[in-house]
């Protein structure tokens, strides 16, 4: 049988910075806004208040058009950083939708630091029944390692599968 592999998720030395390089473009597209925000208060302040460099002196026309053109240029790197982000990424094709549900569990996490009802979120994760199902791919997982006499994969597997379970347990459910 001839495997095949993806340019993406080859690995050697390349895989570890195309990660680094990944996270650091995300990071840029999620904070990118506030960078941009500063930016214009700088600009503004500048203006306003007739300090700094007198080229940054802009009258109130070219201070909006400088704001305005700040914030757009935020969002075109933004759109960019990210785009360059899932093109590059090695890890988005091992598992196409278990990498979108992580990254929706990394968006989840984002709303809920800035500001989403915690209560809404526990009890949506609760209501979806995320963790048993987990737990049970889990315990799928370890049949079929053990089954081909892997028996240390079997066995951690068999560790994550319970650890899974003690969260869904803690988090309320019971149908176990």
């Amino acid at each position: 049988m001839t495997e095949t592999y993806s340019l993406r998720s080859t690995p050697g030395p390349g895989l570890k910075a195309r990660r680094i390089t990944t996270r650091a473009l995300r990071e840029i597209s999620d904070r990118i806004d506030g960078v941009a925000i500063t930016a214009a208060f700088a600009v503004a302040a500048t203006s306003l208040f007739d300090f700094g460099p007198a080229a940054m002196q802009l009258g109130d026309t070219a201070l909006m058009i400088a704001i305005v053109a700040l914030w757009g240029a935020a969002k075109l790197v933004g759109e960019m950083a990210a785009d360059v982000a899932d093109w590059i990424d090695p890890d988005a094709t091992d598992g196409d939708t278990l990498w979108m549900a992580a990254e929706l569990f990394k968006q989840l996490g984002f709303d809920v630091q800035n500001g989403a009802d915690k209560d809404d979120v526990l009890a949506a994760l609760q209501a979806t029944r995320v963790l048993p199902a987990l737990s049970s791919t889990l315990k799928d997982l370890q049949a079929a390692y053990a089954a081909d006499d892997e028996q240390d994969e079997a066995d951690d597997l068999s560790t994550a599968a319970r650890q899974v379970q003690y969260a869904a347990e803690a988090l309320g459910d019971k149908q176990f």
